[in-house]
C-alpha cells in the first residue's frame, strides 16, 4: 500500500479546487491522481474536514459485545447449561479470544485460550 498523501498537500489542492480550478487541472498541477482529488473534494464538501480519516481496522473485538455473557461462562464451573446461548457469539479466530482477554477484566478469571471458555 502506498504511502499517505500529506495534509498540507492535501489542503493546497483542496484550497486550489476551491478558488476555482477545475479537479483534473489541480490533479496536473500537484501531480496527484484525479480519482484522488476526486475523493478529497467530495469528502471535504460533505464532512468540511480537509484531514485524512484513520486507515486500518478499528480497534476492540468482535468480543467485546459479549463480554458479560464471556464473563458469566468462565464463572460456570461445569459445562455451560445452555449451548443454545453459545451459538450467538459471532464466528472468529481463536486468536481474537487471547487478544480481547488482555485487553479487559478477563485475564483476573484465567481465561488465556479459547479452550478456557
Amino acid at each position: 500500500m502506498a504511502r499517505a498523501y500529506s495534509h498540507d498537500l492535501r489542503v493546497r489542492v483542496l484550497d486550489a479546487v476551491e478558488a476555482g480550478l477545475s479537479r483534473r487541472a489541480a490533479a496536473l498541477r500537484y501531480r496527484v491522481g484525479v480519482a484522488t482529488v476526486i475523493r478529497w473534494a467530495a469528502h471535504a464538501t460533505m464532512t468540511g474536514e480537509t484531514r485524512a480519516e484513520r486507515q486500518g481496522r478499528p480497534p476492540g473485538s468482535k468480543l467485546d459485545v459479549h463480554e458479560a455473557f464471556l464473563l458469566a461462562l468462565t464463572e460456570e464451573k461445569d459445562e455451560p447449561k445452555d449451548r443454545a446461548a453459545t451459538s450467538r457469539l459471532p464466528r472468529c479466530r481463536n486468536s481474537c479470544v487471547p487478544s480481547a482477554a488482555s485487553r479487559s477484566d478477563w485475564a483476573r478469571c484465567g481465561v488465556s485460550s479459547p479452550a478456557a471458555l
